[in-house]
Formats: C-alpha cells, structure tokens, sequence
C-alpha cells in the first residue's frame, strides 16, 4: 500500500475512513493531531485563538505530521500538509507578512510531494456529528 492521505474539511468522514482503511488493510494511521496538540496547549475552542496562536497551533501540527509520515513506507494519514495549510492560510495569513505565507505555502506544497495519492472527501457524503471539538455549524 502506498502513502496515502485523506483530505477534505470538517465532518468529511476522513477520520472514520483513515480508522476502517487502516485496519482492514493493516497500515499505520496517521493522525490528524489537532485534537492532541490542542489538549496539550490546553485549548478549548480554535475560534478563540489568536492569529499568532493559531500559528503556534498550526506548526505543531505540520511538525509532528511531517515527522510522523517519515516512520513509515507506507500509511494512511488524517489529513495532509494541504489541509494545515489551508487552515494556516483562513487563520493567519491576513496578519503575517507574504514573506512567510509564501515560506509556509511552499513548505506544506513541498511535502505534498510525499504521498502517492490524496484522497479528497466532499462534504456532505457522511452524517455531521458534532464531537465538541470542530465547528457545530453545518455549513462552515
């Protein structure tokens, strides 16, 4: 099996696809990390941070995606580098200087590289349930 990621935004269904993938097929699961890095931080609601926190967030996440991937010749992974680059750019992009936007686009761009193939859910195929994590409102 090759490395594969799963992309698409909130209430995909990318966490129960990753989870049913990787065990039928025996394949380590790469984890999307937001809901661990936050638990670290002792982060209650995204919305609630500021851009440069979001930052902080954000590279935590990308970091530990990155060095995760590197175990392994072959995976699953929870979203990929186009998502955390995605939330990067809503989340803070206004606030920075393009220098770095350009730096940590190329950066997220440069990993894509790494994975055979991205899977991208489209929103809607599968139920909203909300978890107290992401966003409850269902259009976000």
């Amino acid at each position: 099996m090759p490395k594969i990621a799963v992309s698409g935004t909130d209430s995909t269904g990318k966490s129960s696809l990753v989870r049913e993938i990787g065990a039928r097929y025996n394949v380590p699961i790469i984890s999307e990390f937001a809901r661990e890095v936050a638990e670290e931080l002792g982060i209650k609601h995204l919305r609630q941070l500021t851009p440069e926190q979001t930052l902080v967030f954000q590279n935590m996440i990308l970091d530990r995606k990155k060095k995760e991937e590197a175990r392994y010749d072959t995976f699953i992974a929870d979203r990929s580098t186009v998502d955390t680059m995605a939330y990067y750019l809503r989340w803070c992009s206004r606030e920075l200087h393009d220098s770095y936007n350009s730096t940590y686009v190329n950066m997220c761009k440069e990993h894509l590289k790494n994975y055979d193939e991205i899977i991208i859910l489209p929103w809607g195929a599968i139920p909203h349930e909300a978890d107290g994590f992401r966003t409850s409102k269902l259009y976000y």
